[in-house]
């Protein structure tokens, strides 16, 4: 197998491989295939254990859901989701987050004891093997023969003492007349490391040691946010220990999230696997192999905020909720109408219901069959394979001390005292729930530090969130290779194959949040499925060989033809040549087009919010630095001329959702690379090899599959005056609600051309495993390790699914359009907005 060509290749080299053995692997003591990606040069900024994002940003706009628990690899900051990962040249099922369908692959699914080798293709290759393989493809390669029992068992911990690593494998496997047989296990035990316990994280600016701006504006105390009937606004916070009393909300009144947070997250991953092979005849061999894997992790997130009134722009019933002046927690005396006053918010954090925690079960179960072998044709040997596989994977999500609005909204309403000396929900001569309980929105913690909110509150207004997903993917390939001609270089090889895939995957939310009557964002059940039929073609022609100056020159044509039951059939084409001028000396160059499919969650994902971190240019424009322009553009936005309006969070909250009219990304790409391999170096007693290997490349990444930006949006529509980006933003006194009808703005937004990139990476094979840390030991790799910090979802870009040209993409993970052309294809959704907390 030859990740990079279908066809065998004996002088190596043909494609930038770069080649991870079993060795290399355990070497780096890390626990997970993903977490060894992660440490490579070319390695992007996938979500990883440090990702702690549950929660906080609602739901990502791409359908991909949350995530957290998982681990993805990312090539050159293109994304997870254009990047191809194959177990032994077949795809591997993509990942469930049990909140949305992702177009990624879940590395966390694939056990490392079941690896042989890795390779990672370093360049495009839609060619040869379809979609997503814009970035690069990464070939898991599993083990075949194993002889004997081998087991190992590994464990670590960071220097404070916490977040304690455990790890244990088994294999055994052999080989008796025509079969061999190998199976195995693993058991991977990760503890939890709290961002609290962090100096760099424990307050959501590091280093800063208190609560800026960054902190919530939700605390764990009542804040009331009103406006008389003059139109003169009361922005309150309670005095913490003085119930009833409220001063005017300052910065020291917000809430630290980040002692909630986990800088890792904890999970358990079990794994079982087998394969076999049996030689059913000189020629024709029979293989099959299955894998189950298990995962089980927690993540946490502060209490969930509770934000009341139509000042929060959640779009749900937690807008339309009435605080009435019988409620016996109301010190205000009137009752907080949102038909009366259209601004008000009543916020405040539940700490004593505890922290948001997900409970995450994976499971993953993959199985594939197929036949392979050769025949001899005027005395060349081709070579055969064919390989039916499927994968599932299932998520379920548990989501502990979630609030119910619909419950809220009758725990707001009125009370009356009874009988029994105790207030209960409604009125004397309309009762309510019996169970119902009035809820304290107004007071804190205390004195003592135990809190208002009574276990009867609690229980009453909280429930149990359960969320399942499911990808499945169904996978046939047929390949033949072998030589054609000879030519007075040598022989052209030829590569054919047929490919037939069907991808399936549903998301299924608790009800009660399809419904809208949850506390958090919004999500709707998601399902779809869809299949393709490929042929590929592939040509080696060696045009010099054995001369001075040309060990080897040959040039190498490929093309793809993909036809998906929602698009028109579409063709990838690549042409390449390796040049050898001495032996240990390759260049390489090679230009090939690809593209990438919608995903699953892309085409059917439905409404859903997304949370992003904006700035509203018209928050407190008295400030220095504000044109009076910008000023006046506030004004006739509806924005409060006094310039009282300041924005109350960092995030606001945009509806995004997939469309079913998507057209695939196309890319193009130029890789150019110099590998030297001295001949001098090799086998020595210090060392087995050196390779020092420079490349560049050049991608061009077309109609990509992303969100518009909505902090772009806000620019537009503010700063530039622009009536046509308006379109989808409402406003009340209390701020922006971005949303999507950007259609008619879409020719003014200038998106930019490429993504440019040079890398010097130098392998050292190293005899002596202690002297190097990592796989093909190569200085200046990317580490996730130190994302201590709430961070929000990869590509966090919101507001509605489109289809961009020509994007950038950089090392932030975000996506910033510039340029002097026009951008086609936005496709429109509605919007909605919340101002939830990154906590």
């Amino acid at each position: 197998m030859v990740t990079g060509s279908r066809i065998s290749d004996p002088l190596g080299k043909q494609a930038p491989v770069l080649l991870m053995s079993r060795e290399d692997i355990e070497r780096t003591g890390l626990t997970s295939v993903g977490d060894v990606l992660q440490q490579l040069t070319v390695s992007g900024g996938a979500i990883n254990g440090k990702y702690n994002s549950s929660g906080n940003f609602g739901y990502p706009p791409d359908g991909g859901g949350i995530g957290a628990g998982a681990v993805e690899a990312d090539l050159r900051f293109l994304g997870s989701k254009r990047v191809l990962v194959l177990v032994d040249g077949v795809r591997w099922v993509n990942g469930s987050s049990a909140s949305g369908v992702p177009a990624a692959t879940d590395l966390n699914t694939i056990p490392l004891g079941i690896i042989e080798r890795i390779e990672v293709l370093e360049d495009g290759a839609s060619p040869l093997y379809g979609s997503d393989a814009i970035a690069g493809v990464i070939n898991i390669i599993t083990r075949k023969e194993v002889s004997g029992l081998t087991a190992s068992a590994y464990t670590g911990t960071f220097g404070q003492g916490d977040g304690v690593v455990q790890k244990y494998d088994v294999s055994w496997g052999g080989t008796t007349g025509k079969l061999s047989t190998v199976v195995g296990g693993s058991f991977v035990d990760q503890r939890a490391v709290s961002s609290g316990d962090r100096k760099i994280s424990s307050f959501p600016v590091p280093n800063v040691g208190r609560c800026t701006s960054n902190c919530s504006g939700t605390g764990a105390h009542g804040r009331v946010t009103y406006y008389d009937r003059d139109g003169t606004k009361h922005d309150l916070a309670l005095e913490d220990g003085s119930p009833g009393t409220f001063h005017t909300f300052t910065n020291d009144d917000r809430f630290n999230y980040q002692p909630y947070n986990y800088a890792e997250t904890p999970s358990q991953r079990v794994n079982i696997f087998s394969a076999l092979t049996y030689k059913l005849s000189p020629e024709i061999n029979l293989r099959g192999k299955a894998s189950f894997n298990n995962r089980s992790s927690v993540n946490q997130a502060a209490p969930e905020p509770l934000t009341i009134g139509p000042g929060a722009y959640t779009n749900s019933r937690l807008d339309r909720i009435a605080v009435d002046a019988t409620n016996p927690y109301n010190p205000f005396g009137f009752t907080f109408d949102p038909m009366v006053d259209t601004g008000f918010v009543i916020a405040r954090r539940p700490v004593e219901a505890g922290p948001r925690i997900f409970e995450q079960n994976v499971h993953t179960f993959s199985t594939s069959g197929g036949v392979d072998g050769h025949f001899d044709v005027g005395g060349q040997r081709f070579t055969w394979d064919a390989t039916i596989a499927y994968g599932l994977n299932r998520a379920e999500q548990r989501r502990n001390n979630a609030f119910d609005s619909a419950k809220l909204q009758q725990a707001l309403g009125p009370a009356y005292l009874g009988s029994d000396g105790r207030y209960h929900c409604g009125t004397m001569a309309n009762p309510g729930d019996p169970t119902c309980v009035p809820f304290d929105l107004f007071d804190g913690q205390g004195a003592d530090g135990r809190g208002t909110l009574t276990r009867e509150m609690i229980a009453y207004t909280t429930f149990t969130e359960h969320d399942v997903s499911e990808q499945a993917i169904i996978d046939s390939v047929a390949n033949l290779q072998g030589n054609l001609v000879q030519l007075p270089a040598g022989w052209a090889a030829a590569a054919v194959g047929v490919e037939h895939r069907r991808l399936s995957g549903f998301y299924e939310p608790d009800a009660i949040i399809a419904a809208g009557d949850g506390a958090g964002a919004l999500a709707l059940p998601t399902s779809g499925h869809y299949t393709v039929n490929e042929a590929y073609g592939e040509l080696r022609a060696p045009l010099l060989a054995g001369t001075t100056g040309a060990q080897l020159l040959d040039v190498n044509v490929a093309g793809r033809v993909s036809d998906y039951s929602f698009l028109p059939p579409n063709f990838t084409g690549k042409v390449s040549a390796r040049w050898k001028p001495v032996t240990d000396l390759v260049l390489r160059a090679g230009v090939g087009s690809g593209f990438r499919a919608p995903g699953i969650g892309e085409l059917f994902g439905s409404k859903a919010r997304f949370n992003p971190i904006l700035a509203d240019p018209c928050s407190g424009f008295n400030k220095s630095g504000v044109s009076a322009e910008v000023r006046q553009r506030c004004i006739d936005l509806g924005v409060p001329s006094n310039g009282s309006y300041v924005q109350a969070n960092q995030q606001i909250g945009v509806t995004t959702g997939g469309s079913r009219s998507l057209k695939p990304e196309t890319s193009t790409s130029i890789n150019l690379s110099v590998a030297y391999s001295p001949v001098w170096l090799q086998d020595r007693p210090w060392v087995d090899s050196v390779d020092v290997e420079l490349a560049y490349y050049n991608v061009r990444l077309e109609s990509a599959i992303a969100a518009l930006d909505a902090q772009l949006q806000l620019d537009q529509c503010v700063i530039n005056a622009d009536d046509k980006a308006c379109m989808g933003i409402t406003r009340s006194r209390e701020g922006p609600r971005p949303g999507a009808g950007l259609s008619d703005a879409a020719h003014e937004l200038r998106p930019a051309s490429r993504d440019v990139g040079v890398e010097l990476p130098a392998r050292l094979r190293d005899q002596d495993a202690e002297r190097h840390g990592g796989p093909d030991h190569q200085p200046g790799g990317h580490h996730l390790g130190d994302a201590d910090t709430c961070i929000p979802q990869v590509e966090i870009q919101p507001d509605t699914i489109v289809a961009l040209q020509d994007l950038r993409y950089h090392a932030d993970h975000a996506l910033y359009p510039f340029g002097d052309r026009e951008m086609p294809g936005i496709v429109q959704l509605p919007g909605h907005v919340l101002e939830p907390e990154c906590g």
